[in-house]
């Protein structure tokens, strides 16, 4: 028995020896982690401190680079000084030695300018006494002024190049040179001839036999004739001849340049050359800039000092009398004033311009006939009337009156002889003259109109004052122009009824439209080119024909007709199609073909579906028919497609709402009990709610929850149409009271939004565009009135009412009935209208 004990406690003790080496192994693994994290954080911390040092490093290298930089520009800046102040004093030595040089100069040029004009004054002395000849001036010795002259040209040198800085000190000591320098060239011109002294446009005088002296008048009118005009003593100037084309070819091909530098003169006739200095003033001017090359317009501006002088010459203050207004302008403005106000000045008179051409008397005989005849034509007097004759004396001689058989004969020729001509008659005095007929109306009226003239002026004050009110009374709307497109013109007429047409509807693609008349005529047209693509005669009236709004079935069409039959046609089936069905024709097929399903003998015996037993309808189209109690007049479709209702007004009140549906062909009767006779219904194109209009109200119902939801109380006494918005909150109603409502449904207040009140007769129809902001309404009054009507996302914003057109005289009014409905296309801005006088019209943008 102890063997196994001692097996137990070896065993727990090896197991304890594992656990306690497993424990050192982990605390192993565990201090060889952290003594890892340890090295890599200083190993992380090594680096830090390493890209410190990187980033001190480099901050001082570029601050020692800084820093030499900035003593290089010191140093620059330092020598750039010096040398502009030993500049300074080199160019202030070089002024101070020449100003010396020239007054030295200046000293002896007055000397040598005395002996000048002395020898001068002789020559002309000689001159003067004529005995002098030609030949003494030219064996005139000159060498006393050679020595003059070589210092006036030292002089003129030293001038040219100081001329800037040293102008304003020396402007006297010039004035003296100058006078020099004109001395000496006559002295010059002397040598040369003796006429030269008297004539100092001696060159002219030369060249005036060369020259065209006529003046400035246009050259072109010496075209015809051999020279250019005259020069001095009266001779013509021949013209140059002129080069021929050749020549100007050769010489534009010259390869020294010249003909760019070569300009023809019209005055002489010359073609002069351009020198290289005159080109270059020309290009600098060309350039804009100074025609002188030489000339610095940035020098230093030399400033004369002010040795005695040290402020300015008037440094007192302003006198007080520059800032107060003067007097005597105030006293001027007034009396200006004055005569403004007294009319003595007017202003803004239009002056009287003087007439260019001043009429004047063709036959005139003097002063005094023009001084008779000046206001003669001012005032034209009226002729002067015929003086009464014997005739129309009140006691008129006997033989102008006439017997009773002579105004008998001329009564039947002129019956109304008394009023329009004149008959002598006799009176006995004066006071048996008959007066004026209208005499006393005229008088009266006279009288009247002064009267109530001065009550005139406030009558026309109180309807200017209206119609001002009136004006800020109505609201502020956009013109229609900026609210296209809307419908405008008549662009198709669709002919082909006979009687009225009742209603039409426009397939969901707005490629067909159907028109039912009272006649029993159904036709299909095509919407475009007003074609006439079926027709069918099912013998009573047609209420009501509308397409499925579904875009995959849009070629079921559904018709009432007054004898309580609602006919279920596919349009795309023809006579010579019926074996050859497409894949088209056949899916519609099977949803419109009669299927037997189990149904109440209620819902039976008030909506019966069936086959239709005519095969010739059956061939055109028709699949099956619904027989009810009642005529349909109103018919509505679900936007689904699948189902439709009914309204048969004359029907029990649970009969006279009837749904159908195609794929069970069933029919239910959503209410057991109405209040008042049902005109029209409509679905929510969104919701499941459900609007069924009476007479007078307009009820809203959850057809989910089985619950009213809400009522609208139109100011009508009878409905006939209603209307819901694509958005599903608006709603249109019209009335057999001539008025549409306009109900916004988030408003809450079961009142309408808008009241319109412009048919004068009754309304038949109302509708909303589904894809633009448009709705109409059409009368009997023959009128469709298109609106604007903008409904906002915004639920702050009413919505924007705007009419926009109206629509007349395209249809007649037949029997009190004018249009009888309208329809909107479902892709473009266009309207269809049917009337009672057969007609069916599209109106395009």
């Amino acid at each position: 028995m102890p063997q196994p004990n001692k097996q137990n406690q070896n065993k727990q003790l090896n197991q304890q020896n594992q656990n306690k080496q497993n424990q050192n192994k982990q605390l192993n693994q565990n201090k060889q982690n952290q003594n890892k994290q340890l090295n890599q954080n200083k190993q992380n911390q090594n680096k830090q401190n390493q890209n410190k040092q990187n980033q001190n490093e480099q901050n001082q290298n570029q601050n020692q680079k800084q820093n030499k930089q900035l003593n290089q520009d010191a140093a620059k800046k330092d020598q750039i000084d010096k040398n502009t102040n030993n500049q300074n004093q080199k160019k202030n030595l070089k002024r101070k030695n020449k100003q010396k040089e020239l007054k030295k100069n200046i000293e002896k040029l007055k000397k040598e300018g005395e002996q000048f004009a002395n020898g001068i004054s002789k020559v002309m002395n000689e001159v003067e006494d004529s005995s002098a000849t030609t030949e003494d001036y030219e064996n005139l010795n000159l060498n006393e002024f050679q020595e003059f002259a070589d210092q006036a040209n030292l002089n003129n040198e030293n001038d040219n190049n100081d001329k800037i800085n040293e102008q304003a000190e020396f402007d006297k000591d010039e004035i003296v040179d100058n006078q020099q320098k004109a001395i000496f060239s006559k002295f010059i011109q002397a040598q040369s001839h003796p006429d030269n002294l008297y004539d100092s446009e001696s060159s002219d005088a030369e060249a005036g036999k060369e020259i065209s002296k006529t003046g400035n008048i246009p050259m072109h009118w010496y075209d015809g004739f051999d020279h250019i005009g005259y020069n001095l003593d009266g001779e013509q100037v021949k013209k140059t001849i002129k080069r021929d084309e050749i020549d100007k070819f050769l010489f534009n091909n010259d390869p020294s340049g010249i003909q760019w530098r070569t300009v023809y003169d019209e005055k002489s006739g010359k073609e002069i050359i351009l020198t290289e200095q005159e080109y270059e003033m020309l290009r600098r001017i060309n350039e804009g800039k100074f025609a002188d090359g030489d000339y610095d317009p940035y020098e230093p501006m030399f400033e004369r000092p002010y040795e005695d002088k040290i402020h300015p010459i008037t440094g007192g203050t302003e006198p007080k009398s520059r800032f107060i207004p003067s007097k005597w302008e105030a006293k001027r403005i007034a009396k200006l004033v004055t005569a403004y106000k007294k009319g003595w000045i007017k202003l803004n008179e239009k002056s009287k311009k003087p007439l260019k051409h001043k009429p004047y008397m063709i036959w005139k005989d003097g002063e005094e006939s023009e001084a008779k005849y000046k206001f003669a034509f001012l005032r034209i007097p009226p002729p002067k009337p015929r003086l009464p004759v014997h005739a129309e004396s009140y006691n008129p001689p006997s033989e102008y009156l006439l017997t009773q058989q002579e105004y008998n004969t001329i009564l039947k020729y002129d019956p109304n002889l008394e009023k329009n001509k004149f008959l002598p008659t006799k009176y006995n005095s004066m006071r048996d003259i008959p007066i004026y007929e209208k005499l006393i109306r005229e008088r009266f009226e006279r009288c009247l109109d002064l009267y109530l003239c001065p009550r005139a002026p406030a009558k026309i004050k109180k309807q200017v004052e209206l119609a001002e009110k009136k004006k800020k009374l109505l609201p502020d709307l956009p013109k229609p122009e900026t609210l296209r497109p809307y419908p405008t013109t008549l662009a198709v007429q669709y002919r082909g009824h006979k009687e009225a047409v009742q209603t039409i509807s426009v397939s969901s693609k707005g490629q067909f439209l159907a028109s039912g008349s009272s006649d029993g005529v159904l036709i299909i047209w095509e919407v475009e080119t007003g074609r006439l693509l079926k027709q069918w005669n099912f013998g009573s009236s047609i209420l009501v024909v509308a397409f499925n709004p579904n875009h995959d079935m849009h070629d079921i069409l559904v018709v009432t007709t007054a004898d309580a039959r609602v006919l279920l046609i596919n349009i795309y089936v023809r006579k010579n199609q019926i074996n050859k069905f497409d894949e088209r024709i056949a899916i519609i097929d099977q949803l419109i073909t009669y299927k037997q399903a189990e149904t109440s003998s209620r819902v039976s015996a008030a909506a019966m579906w069936s086959a239709v037993s005519d095969k010739e309808l059956y061939q055109s189209g028709v699949r099956m028919q619904i027989t009810l109690k009642k005529a349909a007049e109103k018919l509505i479709w679900h936007n689904k497609g699948d189902y439709f209702a009914c309204v048969c007004p004359d029907a029990s009140q649970s009969n006279q709402i009837l749904i159908h549906r195609i794929t069970t062909q069933q029919t239910q009767f959503p209410f057991r009990k109405l209040k008042g006779k049902v005109q029209c219904v409509q679905f929510h194109p969104s919701s499941p709610h459900f609007f069924v209009a009476t007479q007078r109200i307009v009820r809203i119902y959850n057809l989910v929850k089985q619950v009213l939801m809400k009522k609208l109380l139109p100011p009508v006494d009878e409905i006939s149409s209603i209307d819901i918005h694509p958005g599903g909150d608006n709603i249109l109603v019209g009335s057999f009271d001539n008025v549409v409502c306009w109900f916004d449904l988030e408003l809450g207040a079961g009142k309408p939004y808008k009241i319109l009140k412009y048919h004068r007769d009754v309304v038949r129809s109302v509708t909303y565009h589904r894809k633009y902001p448009l709705f109409a309404s059409c009368s009997d009054d023959g009128r469709i009135h298109i609106f604007h009507g903008m409904v906002y996302n915004d639920l702050l914003k009413n919505a924007l009412i705007v009419p926009v057109n109206v629509l007349s005289k395209y249809h007649k009014i037949i029997n009190s009935k004018g249009i009888l409905d309208c329809v909107f296309h479902p892709n473009h801005p266009w309207i269809f209208s049917c009337g009672a006088d057969g007609l069916i019209n599209l109106f395009s943008s």
